[in-house]
């Protein structure tokens, strides 16, 4: 059995679609949920950060960069891996992954679709979300990431020792 709310004219009443602004919001706390996820994957010493993740049909990709301040030639210095080991590590790039894959089917909900999404913030809350429609499919997803590097983050190959570099790069496959 159904029941039907009427409204004041005796037909029943059909939920407000959801306005722009609302959609929006929706959206930043989905991104802001990453944000959480990310910032415990990474150490403490940490000033700016970077995401980029993909999601294929084989499953979600995702690299994290971070960097860390206060080194005497006052440039940022890269973070070369995660201090995070074991279970807990584990638990906690399942969580990542689980806010990626919400917020892209809450985008997807909203009418929207991206394959690749890149996510830039410093420890003082402000950030940067940029969906991609349309990732390069004859490219390798190492070569799709170092083009990401080098176009959003600046990275450039003559400079790379002294830049930002990558602190892993995991794929995460779909179950069946």
């Amino acid at each position: 059995m159904q029941i039907y709310i009427k409204g004041p004219d005796g037909k029943p009443l059909i939920p407000k679609e959801q306005t722009f602004e609302e959609k929006k919001e929706i959206i930043k706390e989905h991104i802001l949920d990453i944000l959480e996820c990310v910032v415990v994957l990474i150490p403490s010493e940490w000033s700016k950060a970077a995401v980029y993740a993909e999601v294929s049909r084989v499953g979600i990709s995702f690299r994290i960069i971070y960097t860390a301040d206060g080194y005497a030639n006052k440039t940022a210095k890269a973070a070369e891996k995660n201090l995070y080991t074991g279970k807990l590590y584990e638990d906690r790039k399942a969580c990542l992954v689980e806010a990626i894959k919400r917020l892209y089917e809450k985008y997807a909900e909203f009418g929207g679709k991206w394959e690749a999404l890149s996510l830039m913030f410093s420890q003082n809350g402000e950030y940067t979300a940029e969906f991609i429609d349309k990732i390069d499919n004859d490219l390798t997803p190492q070569e799709r990431i170092e083009n990401w590097k080098k176009d959003r983050l600046k990275v450039h190959e003559k400079h790379k020792k002294d830049s930002v570099s990558a602190s892993f790069i995991e794929i995460h496959r779909k179950e069946n």
